[in-house]
């Protein structure tokens, strides 16, 4: 009966002190977070840091709490110090464990300063926490393709990762006011069949010189040669002088068998300035298409300048 007893109090001292232990662990973890919080130099940021990271898991929930309502600078501290820990320890690092499903559960309720620095955990979470890191990396994404102008140029080169593939969300990016954004939407969808070529040529006018580089590098990359990718240019100009110019083009060679005007000229056909559309269709009479439905659809154009002349040459081939 004693040996029972003894046995039995030995289980509750044991559970006691581990109970102790946990809520210690526990208390001074939230000390700790405090210190990080209200620390005012480098220093002390650093050494609550270790000590919170030193702790294991009652430290990373506390850190994580920070996500929900730090400032940047402590939310990019906070990720900072998981990075780092991650590329350290192994694949069965609690911590880690901890850190990528609290991620999938409790995401939405970061603020914004924590939803742009736990992008930085994209990659761990593709890589270490299955199918579900793969969705909590696209919603950390697109709420970020939306957010402040850096969050925002990370979030865009971070959705054509494996895995994620938000190419189809970055094509309005294209036309950010930040050029920085533009330049990294181009590097994701230009080289792709995200968006079509025609829709890709407009941003050869770029304001940003590197965008249009960038475009031309992905339209390159489709096979268009040099001359093709500026006569894209000339289609999709702001000034009407130069759609009159790649007309001009078009008709010194309408008898190219390099050059396949055709297409050209149906897109010009659509032109939203009359002179362009009317010269499209003298271009158009003057050549040897096999197959232009396009001239026809002129006959019946808003503009009666375009309807005379189309009338006129019509009139003239049947003589």
């Amino acid at each position: 009966m004693f040996k029972k007893i003894g046995i039995g109090l030995g289980m509750v001292l044991a559970i006691g002190a581990a109970v102790a232990v946990f809520q210690w662990d526990t208390l001074k973890a939230k000390y700790d977070v405090r210190q990080f919080r209200s620390a005012t130099t480098d220093e002390a940021r650093t050494t609550a840091l270790q000590a919170l990271l030193n702790s294991g898991e009652p430290g990373a929930k506390e850190l994580l709490a920070v996500l929900q309502d730090g400032t940047p600078e402590q939310c990019r501290a906070v990720v900072s110090a998981f990075t780092d820990r991650f590329h350290e320890s192994g694949d069965g690092d609690p911590v880690r464990v901890l850190v990528l499903n609290t991620l999938q559960a409790q995401h939405t309720s970061f603020n914004e300063a924590g939803k742009q620095a736990a992008l930085e955990l994209v990659p761990q979470l593709l890589k270490h926490a299955g199918p579900g890191g793969a969705e909590c990396s696209r919603k950390l994404i697109e709420q970020n393709l939306t957010g402040p102008t850096e969050a925002k140029t990370r979030a865009v080169r971070l959705a054509m990762l494996p895995g994620v593939q938000l190419q189809q969300a970055v094509v309005v990016l294209l036309d950010d006011p930040d050029a920085g954004v533009r330049q990294a939407a181009m590097t994701v969808v230009g080289p792709g069949k995200t968006v079509d070529t025609e829709n890709l040529f407009r941003h050869l006018n770029d304001s940003d010189p590197t965008v249009r580089l960038l475009c031309e590098a992905s339209l390159s990359s489709r096979g268009l040669d040099t001359d093709q990718i500026e006569a894209g240019r000339q289609l999709t100009s702001a000034d009407v002088n130069d759609r009159l110019q790649l007309l001009t083009k078009l008709h010194r060679n309408r008898k190219s068998a390099e050059f396949d005007i055709g297409p050209w000229l149906e897109r010009l056909s659509r032109d939203a300035e009359p002179a362009v559309r009317a010269a499209a269709a003298r271009v158009g009479f003057d050549s040897p298409l096999a197959f232009a439905p396009w001239l026809d659809h002129l006959a019946n154009d808003p503009d009666a300048t375009v309807r005379q002349i189309v009338a006129f040459h019509k009139a003239a081939k049947t003589r």
